[in-house]
């Protein structure tokens, strides 16, 4: 079995919280996690307004939008010779079918 430590962070911007946990494990891997809770930060409902949310109830639009988490790590933790594994992003553009047949939205991969 594995033993974790796990340390924790919480962090309260506007009317999100966001836990951010860091997790050491025995063999020495590091895991991250981050969530978003809190209420959502509506708007007054619009037809102009529609492309950039959800009418949620009469008046309300629920804007879309995105929470992005980045952290650094230091790779040459006890000496140049440690092994890693890199992720290669890229954007690319999707269909956003919720709102037309030809509105379309970019996404990172």
């Amino acid at each position: 079995p594995d033993s974790v430590l796990v340390v924790r962070s919480i962090l309260t911007v506007v009317n999100y919280d966001y836990i951010v946990d860091f997790v050491f494990h025995q063999s020495g891997a590091v895991e991250t996690r981050a969530i978003s809770t809190g209420y959502i930060l509506s708007t007054f409902y619009d037809e102009r307004e529609k492309p950039y949310g959800y009418r949620l109830d009469e008046n309300i639009n629920g804007n879309l939008h995105h929470h992005m988490f980045h952290f650094k790590a230091d790779l040459d933790i006890g000496g140049t010779s440690n092994r890693y594994e890199t992720l290669e992003i890229s954007e690319e553009v999707s269909p956003l079918t919720q709102v037309s047949s030809s509105a379309t939205y970019n996404q990172i991969r």
